[in-house]
């Protein structure tokens, strides 16, 4: 198992214990928190999951351009192997 598979595995699930443990706060307490307290969770929830994504998305970013620059560029030579005519 490579290893960015493994963090996209964590990286999934602390979003869904950060979503599951927020909603269930929101839920379970539905009455008992007035709007301040739910707004907090609410910003908390979404500050984490778009941390978490964003660190992720970085990464792959940062291996498809690692492993684009490593790449040679494609040839320029015709089918048969000769440097196209007139060129």
């Amino acid at each position: 198992m490579k290893i960015d598979n493994i963090r996209a595995f964590f990286t999934y699930i602390i979003a869904i214990l950060v979503l599951v443990g927020g909603f269930y706060a929101l839920v379970l307490y539905e009455f008992a928190l007035d709007d301040l307290v739910k707004g907090a969770i609410i910003g908390f929830m979404s500050a984490s999951i778009s941390f978490v994504f964003g660190q992720e998305i970085a990464k792959a970013t940062a291996t498809a351009t690692t492993k684009a620059l490593y790449t040679p560029p494609p040839s320029q030579n015709g089918p048969n192997g000769q440097p196209p005519a007139g060129g």
